[in-house]
């Protein structure tokens, strides 16, 4: 499972973890050829799972996004406008202008994410050939 966890801390790319995970498989193949086939389904199983995580958490997160950004609006501006005794109230468009711009710049850094990810996840070696 080191292979996993020095993915998920960030130690190592998607394609080297598949890499690596079809190497264990190969080993494991040599030792033992009847499994050749069910473990390429498992190696194709784990680089499916894992695009469909990429897809999950980019859809999850551009809902997160925009499910906090209009109350988030609602109480910066409820808040200034409390503390400045009303006189932020006109720069209201400029703070809703400036939070949306922040939530757009996020969600785009996500899906910028999202498309590297996949790509990475589409230019993973193949399950080791069977024996």
């Amino acid at each position: 499972m080191s292979i996993l966890n020095d993915l998920l801390k960030g130690k190592i790319s998607f394609s080297t973890a598949a890499t690596e995970a079809g190497h264990w498989v190969s080993q494991i193949v040599a030792k033992d050829a009847t499994l050749a086939g069910s473990m390429g389904t498992v190696l194709s199983d784990l680089k499916q799972g894992a695009s469909n995580a990429v897809a999950l958490a980019e859809t999850d997160l551009a809902a997160y996004v925009s499910g906090v950004t209009s109350p988030l609006e609602t109480a910066l501006e409820s808040m200034l406008a409390k503390i400045t005794g009303g006189a932020s109230i006109p720069f209201n468009p400029l703070i809703t202008h400036s939070i949306d711009t922040i939530a757009a710049a996020v969600k785009a850094e996500v899906d910028a994410w999202a498309t590297k990810t996949k790509a990475s996840l589409a230019g993973a070696p193949p399950a080791p050939p069977a024996s």
